[in-house]
Parts: C-alpha cells; structure tokens; sequence
C-alpha cells in the first residue's frame, strides 16, 4: 500500500525507519561518521580507558551520536608477553527496543600476530535488527595499549564537493585556450580520441578552438557528478576523497594512474593539472578497470609533455571493500 509520509493523517503514522530509509537512500545504506565535530575521534586517557569524542553516526540510516563533549569505554588490561586487538562499535539494534550502545570486543591474546575481532554486519533495511558500525581498534602489546586506529568511514561532504567541481569547471574553463567554446562537439565522437593520437602529438591547440567545451557542457558534467554521489544512481559507487598526485610524466604524455588499492572498478574520473602554473594541461582522461591514464600537453602548443607535473584526480566507482 502506498504511503504519503510526508502529511498529515491526524494520527501517529511516521516512524523511525522512514527517516532512516531516507538517509540510507542519500548517504548509503552503510556505517558512515559524518563530517561534524570530531567525527567519533578516539584516543587513550589511560591504559584502561578509551574515549570517544563527540560526533555523529550512520547506521544503515538509523542516526546516532555521542551527546556531550564525550564518553568513555573501558578496555581490559594486557597480559606480559602477550598481544591482542580490542574493536569497538556502536551496536544498533531496532527489536525489542531501539537503543544504542558502545561496546568492546575483546580479541583473542596470542604471543603471535593477533587478529581483530568479528562482529555484526547486520541489514536494518532488509529484516536484520542489529548492525555495527566499526569506530576504532586498539592493539595491546603486553600490558602497554598503542593509539587508537579510527576505522569509521567518512560520508561525503557535499558542499566541499561542489567546491571541488566548481573549481575543476573554472580551471577547465581558462586553461591555456581550453576555454568556452573551444572543442567542437563533433571531435568528440565516440571512438575519436584514443592512447594513439594522444601519445604523439596529435592534440595540439591549434586543434583544440572549434566550439566544445562550453558553460552549459561543464554544467551538466558537475550535475551528473553530483547526482551520483547524492541520489547513488549507481548503488555499489562511492566517491573517494581527491587524489593529489606527484607524476613523472612519460615521453609519451601519458600518465597512468592506479587506485586498485581503493577501488574494484571505476565508472568516472575527472583529472586536472594541480599547480600555479598555466603551462600545462590535462588533455585526456581515460578509464582502464582500475586505472586512469591521464594525457598532459603543453599549453602553448598542445604537444605531449613528459617531465614533472602535479595531478589532482577525482574518482567515482565501485570500492574494493564493496
């Protein structure tokens, strides 16, 4: 049965799970901290107290905090000779009753390397009454317990997103003679530009003046952009935070760069050319599985450069943990 959840009924009729379908629908259906106070930081006060400083929660879209300015959970003393990884959560549960609760694994001691302990990756959206969301692990060695390692992910910041693309537009509206209007839509056709012709100079700026790249294009681009990590078009892609890249650019102009280590697979990469300068520009980005090859020229003349070049890479895909 369909049901308008934004009205009035003139009876209770919104629960908690419509809020959290809605969240989960814009954030993900996942454990996200998101991007406000101190974001759940952790840290030892003593050797057997941690304390979780205030921010807040997303679990699968049920949302929770810590109130005041923090809370403290105890962790167990350590045994000579021996080591261990304590993990701490906060478990959600829907059923009986909706509560939370911050609550330490102990893990395993061993004179080896020890292993983190499991805990509940539970669905609220799909029948499942409780999940936990990771927030930190700490390892002890001995008696003596090390720093904290946060492992709550972060959910996107949508404004410094929009910043981000605003100043990719702008930089990609003035760079060397890459200006409005300057690529005609028809050398954009499908299969036109491929790692040949941008491996030997074929792109020059000469080429690069017919009526392209224009306000209105750089505008649905942002939209899209924006769409798939607010509406999650795509339900497995997320974004990752900004690449900052130190490149050695080949002779051919063409820099590959891999972030198999965050990613299964990418579905858009946008490049641009991270430095004072106006010398150089990205010509090309190129998705391959889990790597972008990235075409740098020569502004003035739109040849391939090869040398050093900063690289800022923004990625959106599937990521490895997914």
């Amino acid at each position: 049965m369909a049901h308008l959840i934004t009205s009035h009924k003139g009876a209770d009729h919104v629960e908690s799970k419509h809020a959290a379908h809605w969240n989960a629908g814009t954030l993900g259906n996942g454990c996200y901290v998101l991007p406000i106070g101190s974001k759940l930081a952790c840290t030892m006060t003593d050797s057997n107290t941690l304390r979780v400083l205030f921010g807040v929660g997303s679990v699968c879209g049920y949302d929770w905090e810590i109130e005041g300015d923090y809370e403290e959970v105890d962790i167990d003393n350590g045994v000579p000779g021996y080591n261990r990884i304590d993990l701490l959560v906060a478990r959600v549960e829907t059923a009986p009753a909706e509560k939370v609760e911050l609550k330490v694994y102990k893990g395993d001691e061993t004179t080896g390397t020890p292993v983190q302990p499991g805990y509940v990756q539970g669905d609220l959206n799909d029948g499942d009454t409780v999940c936990e969301m990771p927030i930190c692990s700490v390892r002890v060695n001995g008696i003596n317990p090390q720093a904290p390692e946060m492992l709550a992910k972060e959910s996107i910041d949508i404004m410094a997103l929009l910043e981000e693309l605003r100043d990719y537009k702008s930089q990609m509206q003035t760079a060397g003679g890459i200006n409005a209007g300057g690529i005609a839509g028809a050398k954009l056709a499908a299969g036109a530009v491929t790692n040949v012709r941008l491996a030997n100079g074929a792109v020059t700026a000469d080429k690069l003046a017919a009526n392209a790249v224009t306000s209105a294009k750089l505008d649905a681009a942002t939209r899209d952009v924006l769409s798939r990590c607010v509406r999650r078009t795509y339900a497995d892609e997320t974004l990752l935070a900004t690449y900052h890249v130190a490149a050695t650019v080949p002779a051919s102009g063409v820099y590959t760069y891999s972030v198999a280590a965050d990613f299964k697979n990418i579905g858009l990469a946008v490049a641009q050319i991270n430095e004072s300068s106006s010398s150089l520009v990205c010509n090309s980005c190129i998705v391959s599985g889990t790597s972008v090859q990235i075409g740098v020229c020569k502004a003035a003349d739109g040849t391939a450069y090869s040398g050093a070049a900063r690289i800022k890479l923004l990625v959106i895909g599937a990521p490895k943990s997914a």
